[in-house]
């Protein structure tokens, strides 16, 4: 069984143990912080991947600005109503996107990951600002842990695969 140490100086994470793997109770006790700068590269994917399909929460973010909007109206000239539906409407994609990849990894489907990959990158590019696939770029530090590691374990998914 590995550790999980936080360094409260440095803020950084350790993982001790011989496989150097975490799992998902030393994920779930991390803060939204330390999840955003883990290297899940040592993850055991598909265990992790089971678990947070029986557990998937549904749970709302911050009202931060990191959208742009949409092609024919941006985000900061819509009124408080549009934004409102614009980022319900926005979450609920990402979160099936996530859904969707979670299960398709799951049942080792690499060719649908890679089909479904093409649809999420123009809904990403096309909603969020920033595009360099970090947990920055689509949810922000206040976002359940939930969705913070499925959206690491997407993000892993895409970097096994070397999508980008």
């Amino acid at each position: 069984m590995s550790n999980v140490k936080s360094n409260s100086k440095k803020g950084s994470l350790k993982s001790n143990s011989k496989k150097g793997s975490l799992n998902v109770n030393q994920l779930l006790k991390m803060t939204n912080e330390q999840l955003a700068e883990a290297n899940l590269d040592n993850l055991n994917l598909d265990s992790l991947i089971k678990n947070r399909l029986d557990s998937r929460k549904k749970s709302e973010t911050s009202k931060i600005d990191l959208y742009k909007g949409l092609k024919n109206k941006l985000y900061n000239d819509m009124n408080k109503k549009e934004k409102n539906s614009f980022r319900k409407n926005t979450r609920k994609m990402r979160n099936a996107f996530l859904d969707k990849f979670l299960r398709l990894k799951d049942a080792n489907n690499n060719v649908g990951i890679k089909k479904e990959f093409k649809a999420f990158k123009t809904f990403y590019i096309e909603r969020y600002y920033l595009n360099d696939y970090s947990i920055n770029s689509i949810c922000r530090a206040n976002s359940d842990k939930e969705t913070i590691i499925d959206i690491n374990i997407v993000f892993s998914i895409f970097k096994s695969l070397k999508l980008k």
